[in-house]
């Protein structure tokens, strides 16, 4: 009987958790050292390390997007369905 309660919140807190994830910068840097990739350390060193201006900007944009769709989608799908609880 909780869990249908707490269902908003839990996928609130699944959607803030990814954003943060996906646009982190400094802690996949420090803990996965320079062989691990994720997307904000790969557009920095795409940019400033390499010079590399369009794909920079690529990445940059498709991480913007992901983000964008996930949250929008997410909200909308939390709206329609938690709205007119009983």
């Amino acid at each position: 009987m909780t869990v249908p309660l707490v269902m908003p919140g839990i996928l609130a807190a699944f959607v803030l958790s990814f954003i943060l994830t996906m646009n982190a910068y400094a802690t996949p840097v420090l803990l996965g050292g320079p062989n691990f990739r994720m997307m904000a350390p790969m557009v920095v060193d795409e940019v400033l390390g390499k010079a590399n201006w369009p794909f920079g900007a690529t990445l940059s944009f498709i991480l913007m997007a992901v983000t964008l769709i996930l949250t929008v989608t997410s909200s909308m799908f939390i709206a329609r369905r938690y709205s007119h609880a009983d």
